[in-house]
């Protein structure tokens, strides 16, 4: 294989994930946020469990 014929599929490759993304639309847009949106309340959770450990234990600042 040589390295023009190489990029040429990554290229190719591109093209069809590009045109699959054509396709779904908004669909990975929404996905990512609505992950995003999962993680912050997991993480806020999580700071929120800490803190009050934390404050049973007396190490809170």
């Amino acid at each position: 294989m040589t390295w023009t014929a190489f990029w040429y599929w990554i290229a190719d490759l591109f093209e069809f994930c590009f045109k699959i993304l054509k396709k779904l639309h908004q669909l990975p847009n929404i996905l990512v946020w609505v992950m995003l949106a999962c993680l912050l309340v997991f993480w806020t959770l999580q700071l929120a469990k800490h803190k009050k450990e934390a404050k049973r234990d007396g190490t809170y600042i």
